[in-house]
């Protein structure tokens, strides 16, 4: 059988739209970055301890950073920083504005619908901070409370499911640290991480961190789905990084500042 010249070219069409199909399926984040030559890293730069922007020198400092660097430096590249909003961070990894997520991505079934988790390099137990005035020393004391939460967060839920009969107000932002400060509410629920920062920079003789606490939540990288390759890579990282002592070194660093204790290790499962 003899194929005609226009034929044989839809042939070798064909041939090179799949081979670059499957060059782009197959090369993957590390070779990408190398290719390129530097790793870009989507952090939210807004968090003391985990990924701050310095005012004075415009430096993104913090234990995400600081990780970033560490996977940047195993691919043999160097590191650039993106600064992302909450709300569009994982939408800034799906259109490939990104390489990874480092921007305080906690596991949940739903997102990890949407991309794939590394293992655990944070554990953020949710504790709940009270005025001392209101009266209030332990959770049974909460039943009742005004709280505040951040909008949007796991522990609207949380706490709703929790203390049913409390008033809950949800807030934007930092507004729940305003509304507990102008004692609109007697309590609020967020990561001890979190809480512990507003301490270090409020009157904390107002305020006490009651014992116990609502759950935690487990952080990890975020990368796009379908590269299984970058995600043994990371997590191979953060063991290595736990292994070697050098994970306890930078959490000293960066966390040990504000939250002495450190109650994870790095590369945990994060499922």
């Amino acid at each position: 059988m003899t194929f005609g010249p226009k034929y044989m070219q839809k042939i070798a069409i064909a041939l090179m739209v799949c081979g670059a199909t499957i060059s782009g399926v197959f090369a993957g984040v590390m070779e990408d970055a190398k290719q390129r030559g530097k790793l870009v890293c989507g952090v939210q730069g807004v968090t003391p301890g985990f990924a701050l922007q310095n005012p004075t020198t415009g430096k993104i400092e913090g234990l995400e950073p600081e990780l970033c660097e560490k996977i940047a430096q195993s691919l043999g590249v160097p590191v650039e920083y993106k600064l992302v909003a909450s709300e569009a961070r994982i939408a800034d990894l799906l259109q490939g504005r990104v390489d990874l997520l480092a921007a305080a991505m906690t596991w949940t079934a739903a997102r990890a619908e949407q991309v794939d988790f590394s293992a655990v390099y944070f554990t953020n137990y949710f504790k709940v901070m009270v005025r001392k005035n209101s009266g209030i020393t332990n959770f049974d004391g909460l039943r009742t409370a005004r709280f505040a939460n951040n909008k949007g967060s796991l522990l609207e839920k949380v706490t709703r499911e929790r203390f049913p009969e409390a008033t809950l107000i949800s807030y934007d932002g930092n507004q729940a640290y305003v509304a507990i400060e102008q004692e609109l509410v007697d309590a609020l629920a967020s990561g001890e991480l979190f809480l512990r920062t507003f301490l270090s920079k409020a009157d904390s003789a107002k305020y006490v961190i009651l014992d116990g606490d609502l759950g935690y939540s487990k952080i990890g990288f975020a990368v796009r789905k379908g590269d299984p390759a970058w995600v043994d890579h990371l997590n191979k990282v953060l063991v290595d990084l736990e292994k070697s002592g050098e994970g306890q070194k930078m959490y000293d660093r960066t966390i040990g500042p504000i939250m002495k204790e450190r109650a994870f290790k790095f590369g945990d499962p994060i499922n």
